[in-house]
């Protein structure tokens, strides 16, 4: 059976790529802050095995490199205290 499971994104992780362990088959559905901290909700099959999936913050303003791999926008964020605006990618693969 599948249900919506969030996944909290590591603080370190707010500039560059990171990984974060999800059931096989997961499908990322948005990215949003909530109590403070960056959350991805997955529609998730908790009985599937952990896979690492791979995303892309990129902030407002960033340059972005030129990267071959394919990726699919997820979603942008806002950071009040910081007034920073982070754009969310998952690496398709």
């Amino acid at each position: 059976m599948k249900v919506i499971e969030e996944f909290a994104v590591p603080d370190t992780d707010k500039d560059g790529e990171f990984e974060i362990p999800m059931p096989l088959g997961s499908a990322v559905l948005t990215v949003q802050i909530r109590d403070g901290f960056l959350v991805i909700w997955a529609v998730v099959d908790p009985s599937e095995q952990l896979v690492a999936k791979e995303f892309l913050f990129i902030p407002t303003d960033a340059d972005i490199r030129d990267d071959s791999r394919l990726k699919r926008y997820v979603g942008s964020c806002q950071e009040s205290d910081e007034h920073a605006t982070y754009h969310l990618f998952e690496f398709l693969s």
